[in-house]
């Protein structure tokens, strides 16, 4: 690979990242969803995520806003304190749930990440609501104290918060 990334330009390079890409997404649909993707459909794809690829370069040479589009930008944490970044995936096709977190320190430098496939089919909010639950005893278990957490399951902060509807969950 090192070989590779000497040689080739940066063009070629993000074909070939395109093209593993895609293939290891098709490997994935089949292996998971038992969904077979043709060759044309691998090829198809690539040359689309390509064609956005040297669109999104082209618009952040032209285009750097200060904030993103959303208003929202990075804010440093107070000094020991960490952020964890929660998330969930359901697999309705196999039964299953995957978990992940991710804990950065006050500098935003990577400290460490987790995920873990469980085999128990639940409703997308309960796996973000055990996806939390896990980072929870995980950062317990590292030992951290002053911790942010940060998840895109409106519903599990809105339970948590009691702002509106139920604050359990049936597992």
């Amino acid at each position: 690979m090192q070989h590779v990334f000497q040689v080739y330009t940066r063009e070629k390079l993000a074909w070939i990242a395109i093209v593993c890409w895609n293939l290891w997404n098709r490997r994935n649909k089949w292996l998971w969803d038992k969904v077979n993707v043709s060759a044309f459909g691998v090829q198809s794809t690539a040359v689309s995520m390509k064609t956005e690829w040297d669109k999104a370069q082209h618009e952040k040479k032209v285009v750097k806003p200060a904030v993103s589009a959303t208003g929202r930008r990075w804010i440093r944490l107070p000094q020991g304190w960490v952020k964890i970044n929660v998330d969930a995936v359901t697999f309705t096709a196999n039964g299953s749930i995957g978990l992940g977190s991710v804990i950065r320190n006050e500098d935003g430098t990577f400290v460490g990440a987790r995920s873990k496939k469980m085999e128990v089919l639940l409703h997308p909010r309960e796996a973000e609501a055990v996806s939390l639950n896990e980072a929870l005893s995980w950062t317990k278990e590292l030992g951290f104290k002053q911790c942010i957490f940060e998840t895109d399951a409106k519903l599990v902060v809105d339970a948590i918060n009691k702002a509106q509807g139920c604050a359990f969950f049936i597992l």
